[in-house]
């Protein structure tokens, strides 16, 4: 299986919690959120394809031992869901302690979102449209050591501590 890659990099505080952590960053996106600052990785002709093993061995290279975890992000993650899972299943496996963050423009509430292993499983989903007026603007984030199932709204997004809500 191939997933559209647009970039895997090594953020701090760019996608995610404090620390160090490294992202993968999807291509293709058909929402098309107003103000999104990822609007050059809707194309979905766009960006690398690249085998799901290759996607995680490239992740791990990154990833050294005082990193925190790992981010998804696009344009949209879970409109390659089945490619979003193998990834995730496979870092989880290779870094066991890893976080997970996964930032999608679907509400918690989507199909999408309750059908994916790596929303399901992840520490951290941020959910909802993107609404623009936080742009530049750096969010706080819940705490990691959070209850699961603890939201706290940012514009119409929804980040959920410990993954969707059971």
């Amino acid at each position: 299986m191939t997933a559209a890659i647009h970039s895997i990099s090594r953020t701090t505080r760019v996608c995610g919690p404090p620390g160090k952590r490294v992202s993968i960053h999807f291509q293709g996106c058909s929402l098309g959120c107003k103000g999104c600052f990822s609007e050059h990785t809707w194309d979905r002709s766009g960006g690398t394809r690249m085998p799901v093993d290759d996607v995680v061995r490239s992740a791990l290279e990154l990833y050294e031992d005082d990193y925190r975890g790992f981010t998804f992000s696009g344009g949209e993650p879970l409109q390659q869901i089945e490619a979003l899972d193998l990834v995730y299943a496979e870092l989880a496996a290779a870094r066991p302690s890893a976080t997970f963050w996964v930032y999608t423009g679907y509400p918690l509430d989507h199909t999408l979102v309750r059908n994916s292993v790596a929303c399901m499983e992840a520490e951290n989903v941020v959910a909802g449209r993107y609404d623009g007026p936080h742009r530049g603007e750096q969010l706080k984030f819940p705490s990691l050591g959070l209850e699961k199932g603890i939201m706290v709204r940012v514009g119409t997004a929804r980040i959920t501590a410990g993954g969707y809500p059971r």
